[in-house]
């Protein structure tokens, strides 16, 4: 099984434009790339200690464990894991063809090390487009969104694996369903690995997508936050089998939407008509009499995100009455921020949960109160919609393990 799915991925990665950087992984004297089937844990040529994992590939040499149960279901059947460990661990000998000094670059990067786990994980589908448990590490991403998506890639490397679902985002949503943008940002990378990951992700969106990091990640966001009909819709062609111990359990026309659901909490998982897929503050339903309220939100890491959600069914207005929502979002020391490091602050009214299309971010400007960025805004009939979410991205360009505060305060202005 292994053997057929390193084939497999060999000539998939070769169709999606991979096919010069495949002839550059390095071979034996008999033109041969060595894999090793190894008992858990693994003792590798390279590493001075073992290594509890299904598989790990270094630039000249793969490992993969013969014994290794699939994670998180150790009853499937362990052939469902070397088919996706052969297409995970080949894209990682792509990846090395990119990187000079490859594993002091690795020891190093943390931008490195996480896109080299969420774009391995990415490509598992495009070599088996029915593999429907890939996005197994969904929810240690979405979570927890206001860790940093690239940071902590070796302490809680599932949050990378989960990361998967910003390759498809780009892949998905920027380059319209073009698989050839992931490729385009390990060029990049490529071609000035000194400038680093995100930099090359970056040069990627403003030379080829007339977008940038500032634009797209907020809509990233966006779409997490929703997530049912309407954002990742995509569905795959032959359907998808999402029960390992069932291979016969193939589940057709399901988007990419559902299958990513499917891996998140139950209480998430079973309501994407009304609940958002990424967790809130609050949600804050409260009568009008109870506002204002006033409070500090979840402290963000450099690219994470919180959300604030304010809902209209506890109002209890007069009839005929109308309420205006006042919302401030102040971010306390960081008014000496450059304008492109300031964080993004959107609102979204939303009249309907599952409505399509979505509306979409709707930015606020900063203004600065003494060391603070203030955001102002007023939703005006804020009776008149089922609630109004506030996402807030923090794009300070330092590993911010702190956190950024958020602090929010929220007003009913009755009429």
């Amino acid at each position: 099984m292994l053997a057929e799915s390193l084939e497999q991925s060999y000539i998939t990665y070769e169709q999606m434009g991979y096919g010069a950087h495949l002839n550059e992984i390095p071979k034996t004297v008999n033109e041969r790339y060595p894999v090793y089937i190894s008992t858990q844990p693994i003792w590798t040529n390279v590493l001075p200690f073992a290594q509890h994992t299904g598989g790990i590939t270094f630039p000249d040499q793969m490992y993969i464990a013969r014994d290794q149960p699939y994670f998180p279901d150790p009853n499937a059947p362990i052939d469902w894991l070397r088919s996706q460990l052969g297409a995970h661990e080949l894209y990682h000998t792509i990846q090395w063809t990119y990187i000079s000094n490859p594993i002091g670059t690795w020891l190093t990067s943390e931008e490195l090390r996480w896109w080299m786990e969420a774009t391995a994980e990415w490509a598992q589908p495009h070599v088996y487009d029915q593999d429907g448990q890939y996005p197994k590490f969904s929810d240690y991403l979405l979570s927890n969104p206001h860790l940093s998506m690239v940071q902590r890639s070796l302490s809680e490397g599932t949050r990378a694996y989960g990361s998967f679902i910003f390759a498809t985002f780009l892949e998905e949503q920027i380059a319209n369903g073009n698989h050839v943008v992931i490729q385009q940002t390990w060029e990049r990378y490529g071609t000035n690995p000194n400038a680093g990951m995100l930099t090359a992700i970056e040069n990627v969106l403003v030379q080829n997508y007339n977008t940038s990091f500032r634009d797209a990640f907020p809509e990233f966001a966006r779409l997490n936050y929703f997530m049912n009909q309407g954002t990742y819709d995509f569905v795959p062609p032959n359907g998808v089998y999402t029960d390992t111990r069932n291979l016969g359990s193939l589940q057709n026309n399901w988007p990419l939407w559902r299958i990513f659901r499917e891996k998140l909490a139950p209480d998430i998982r079973d309501h994407p008509n009304d609940t958002a897929a990424v967790p809130v503050e609050g949600p804050i339903n409260e009568p009008a009499n109870l506002f204002p309220i006033q409070a500090e939100a979840t402290a963000i890491d450099h690219l994470g995100v919180t959300y604030i959600e304010f809902r209209t069914s506890n109002l209890n207005l007069q009839p005929g009455a109308s309420a205006d929502l006042e919302l401030t979002i102040t971010i306390p020391e960081r008014a000496g921020l450059v304008s492109l490091h300031r964080p993004r602050v959107s609102v979204i009214s939303i009249q309907d949960f599952d409505g399509v299309p979505h509306p979409g971010n709707q930015f606020i400007q900063p203004q600065t109160n003494g060391a603070d960025l203030e955001y102002t805004t007023i939703i005006q009939n804020f009776q008149r919609n089922n609630r109004v979410v506030v996402i807030v991205s923090n794009f300070l360009p330092v590993a911010n393990f702190d956190g950024m505060d958020v602090h929010y305060r929220a007003a009913i202005n009755i009429h």
